[in-house]
């Protein structure tokens, strides 16, 4: 019988069972350290500022409703983002890969906070508020990339709290980042293993880990491969689909950069619901994989995150 606490609610029951995953069970994948260097993952602060006032954040909304200015007629000035307790400014490189409990070292799991703050002005450069927003960030970092879980955000206008929207299911949006694969092999067969995780947990934890394992046929052009958590019912089936080009269309959900490169969208099975999935390339010879599950199927939820990198053998 399907343990339905992975898929709908907080998961209660998965937390205990899952420790030992964590901490050195049977998963040994998962407590490897890889002593390589990692690749910059930087952030467009041009386009943080950009991405600050669109529809994405809700800013234009608040401005017409709380600010009483034009929605389609003002900007932002003075902005300011802080990530794990730094703040940066326009102009300031922000780089991702300096985040961590492990900086320098791959994988490392990363639990920190980003608020940004800034004023709305008018077309004639009057101010007409402040607004902050906050959200919570889970990052799995490898070696080429980063997946990430954005949790909803939340506001402050002219420093009082506002509740703008509210989320009866999983609100976490994904975010990519790293460096996309241009070119991916025309033969062989690659297997990816590697780690997936949860932020869906009943306090006792900060996420939960499980283990990916995952099969590219690139003469064939498809891929499919299988999550593992503690107990087979919580297992994850991801199936076969087609690799894909990336156009520009993909975006970075920090600052908007466009993500090209090649990718794999398809269903994903655990017990008797169904979702998605969607998975992506990464490395200069498409040394890595990360992507996330949508087992709700909400569109673009995050579930549950997942990175690989390939075996080897």
């Amino acid at each position: 019988m399907l343990n339905k606490s992975f898929v709908v609610l907080p998961l209660v029951s998965m937390v205990s069972v899952l420790t030992a995953c964590s901490s050195g069970g049977s998963h040994s994948r998962i407590d490897k350290i890889l002593d390589v260097p990692l690749a910059s993952k930087t952030l467009d602060t041009n386009g943080l500022v950009t991405n600050a006032k669109s529809d994405n954040n809700g800013v234009p909304w608040i401005v017409k409703n709380q600010l009483n200015g034009n929605d389609k007629e003002f900007d932002i000035e003075d902005y300011e983002i802080t990530i794990d307790n730094k703040t940066y400014k326009k102009g300031d490189k922000i780089d991702l890969k300096d985040l961590g409990a492990n900086p320098g070292i791959a994988p490392t799991v990363t639990i920190t906070d980003i608020q940004e703050n800034f004023n709305v002005i008018d077309k004639n450069g009057k101010k007409l508020g402040n607004i902050e927003t906050n959200r919570k960030a889970y990052l799995y970092q490898q070696q080429h990339s980063i997946i990430g879980s954005l949790g909803s955000i939340s506001h402050k206008v002219n420093g009082e709290d506002f509740n703008f929207a509210s989320c009866d299911k999983n609100c976490d949006t994904p975010l990519f980042m790293g460096e996309s694969t241009k070119n991916l092999p025309n033969a062989g067969r690659a297997n990816y293993k590697g780690v997936a995780w949860t932020t869906k947990t009943n306090g006792e934890a900060p996420y939960t880990l499980g283990s990916l394992d995952y099969t590219v046929d690139f003469e064939a052009k498809n891929g499919s491969g299988n999550i593992k958590f503690s107990g087979k019912d919580n297992d994850i089936r991801l199936e076969s689909s087609k690799i894909e080009a990336l156009s520009g269309q993909n975006k970075n959900a920090l600052d908007g950069s466009a993500m090209p490169g090649h990718g794999i969208s398809g269903k994903a099975i655990q017990g008797d619901s169904k979702g998605q999935y969607d998975l992506r390339f990464f490395g200069p010879s498409a040394e890595e994989v990360a992507g996330y599950v949508d087992i709700e199927g909400t569109d673009k939820n995050v579930d549950v995150g997942f990175s690989g990198v390939k075996d080897a053998k």
